[in-house]
């Protein structure tokens, strides 16, 4: 398989790109009644954020309508962070932790 590695390069390591200022990316998938609580504790953080709602055929049938979060690439880390906070729930009693 080293040839493989050698066709697409991936032998080489790649240097870490800083985070592009201009980049939108997905941090989460939520379901759709929480996102709009969520973006608002991540505005409330100084982390400006969008979502688009998921909708496909199956979901009003077998599940929960969802949304992906977006925001920008330098505020990954940061939203990641808070939304785990925000929906982690502690097993013992089923709250947030």
């Amino acid at each position: 398989m080293g040839w493989l590695r050698k066709l697409y390069r991936l032998d080489k390591v790649r240097a870490e790109m800083p985070p592009d200022p201009d980049k939108v990316i997905d941090v989460a998938v939520l379901a759709l009644w929480q996102t709009p609580m969520v973006i608002t504790a991540l505005a409330e953080q100084g982390i400006h954020a969008t979502f688009a709602e998921e909708s496909l055929p199956k979901h009003g049938m077998i599940g929960i309508p969802t949304a992906h979060i977006y925001v920008m690439e330098p505020d990954r880390a940061r939203a990641q962070r808070l939304i785990r906070e925000l929906t982690v729930r502690d097993d013992a009693s089923g709250a947030p932790a």
